[in-house]
C-alpha cells in the first residue's frame, strides 16, 4: 500500500470489531497498535473514511507518514548498522 498512490495514515482511538469491519469495507487497511489503530487510507477513500469516523465519535489521534512501526524500523536500523 506505500508504494500505490497516495496513502493517508491515521492513528485512532480503539475501534470496535464492527468499525474495523466497516473500515475493511471501505477499502482501508487496520492494523492494531499500542493504544488504539493505525488506518492506510488511499486518498480517494479518505473522505470516505473520515465521514464515517467522525459520525461514530472515533477520535482521529495523529497521522503518521509510513505504515511501518516502531519495532519494524528499529530492526530495520539495527540490521542496516551490522552491515
Amino acid at each position: 500500500l506505500q508504494n500505490i498512490g497516495k496513502t493517508v495514515f491515521l492513528y485512532t482511538a480503539p475501534l470496535s470489531t464492527d468499525q474495523q469491519d466497516k473500515m475493511k469495507s471501505l477499502g482501508c487497511k487496520v492494523r492494531v497498535e499500542a493504544e488504539g489503530h493505525l488506518l492506510a487510507i488511499s486518498d480517494n477513500r479518505y473522505f470516505a473514511v473520515n465521514s464515517f469516523l467522525e459520525k461514530s465519535h472515533v477520535d482521529i489521534l495523529g497521522c503518521r507518514s509510513e505504515w511501518i512501526s516502531l519495532e519494524d524500523l528499529f530492526m530495520q536500523t539495527v540490521e542496516e548498522q551490522a552491515q
